[in-house]
């Protein structure tokens, strides 16, 4: 007598029921009812730490930068570079606020919630978008001392300004992809494309002209000190040489820090003393007291320096760090 075969045998009337139907099997927090129903239960932990990383590497970091650099002068941004540092940390900080995503704990799905007025979701691109040519020139800069500020986070605040940037750059990008989807689906990707290739083109196209112009200014008053050497002392030729240079005095000042000839400088001394009743001393001064740091004895980190007298981004007593 041969024995069945264990596939042979009739299935068991309780464990594999004929009517069982696996596609009817009700799965919680897969169907639409409990997806909805678990959006409620609140955001995972992952994405609480996430936003407190955004806060603080967007937010907190650059305000806290600020601060430090205003005592250290490591960066010398002046009023421009300040202000756009601000922008850009407010830019971050309105897209955290503005721009809402969370996660489901069912799929662990991002829910992205921006907002209704197309306006407003441009306005966040640009915000973004700023942001990352802000920190993305600074990051730029502070590239040949990158492993320094890694040292010297331990020990003042060089460091903490040298790897600001890098953080807040990463942050930008992000934003700004989203955001950049996001108005896609609203007016179409051809549009948001010339949008943003119009904020990362335009800003540095204005920057070159205006470090075309600087240029072609100092070149006039290089030529106006020559026709000032040129002419005799206290000749009314001389002094009305000197006269076509008013309104010019910040620039004298700058002039004379960047020359290097004694010849110059007594021309710059003179034509600065008929034009304001002073002496250049003071004002050279207080710019140096400006650009001072307790380090090099000048910032090591000069974002306009296109645009000043032979400015150079990184300082020449930069590796005479002390």
């Amino acid at each position: 007598m041969s024995h069945a075969r264990a596939s042979s045998a009739p299935p068991h009337p309780f464990r594999a029921a004929p009517w069982y139907e696996p596609e009817l099997e009700h799965r919680p927090c897969q169907c639409p009812s409990c997806r909805q129903g678990s959006t409620a239960l609140g955001e995972p932990r992952l994405m609480v730490f996430r936003l407190l990383l955004v806060v603080l590497g967007g937010v907190a970091l650059p305000v806290a930068s600020l601060l430090v650099n205003a005592q250290l002068h490591v960066v010398e941004l002046g009023t421009g570079g300040t202000v756009l540092v601000a922008l850009s940390a407010l830019a971050t900080l309105a897209n955290l606020v503005l721009y809402r995503r969370r996660r489901r704990r069912g799929d662990r799905t991002v829910l992205h919630s921006p907002p209704r007025s197309t306006v407003l979701l441009a306005l966040l691109l640009l915000g973004a978008l700023l942001g990352c040519l802000s920190w993305g020139y600074l990051a730029l800069l502070f590239l040949p001392i990158a492993p320094l500020s890694v040292i010297a986070i331990l020990f003042f605040g060089l460091g903490l300004c040298g790897l600001c940037p890098y953080g807040a750059l990463s942050i930008s990008i992000i934003q700004a992809t989203h955001a950049a989807r996001a108005l896609a689906a609203r007016i179409g990707r051809r549009a948001v494309l010339s949008l943003v290739l119009a904020s990362l083109i335009l800003p540095p196209l204005g920057a070159a002209a205006l470090a075309v112009h600087a240029a072609a200014a100092r070149r006039a008053v290089d030529r106006a000190l020559d026709r000032i050497a040129q002419e005799a002392p206290h000749s009314a030729r001389r002094m009305a040489a000197i006269a076509a240079l008013s309104g010019e005095e910040d620039r004298l000042v700058e002039r004379y820090l960047s020359s290097h000839t004694r010849q110059r400088q007594e021309v710059l001394a003179e034509a600065y003393l008929r034009l304001t009743d002073r002496t250049i001393n003071q004002p050279v001064q207080d710019r140096l007291d400006r650009r001072g740091s307790r380090f090099t004895g000048q910032s090591l980190i000069r974002p306009w320096w296109f645009l000043e007298e032979g400015g150079q981004p990184l300082s020449r007593q930069l590796w005479r760090l002390r």
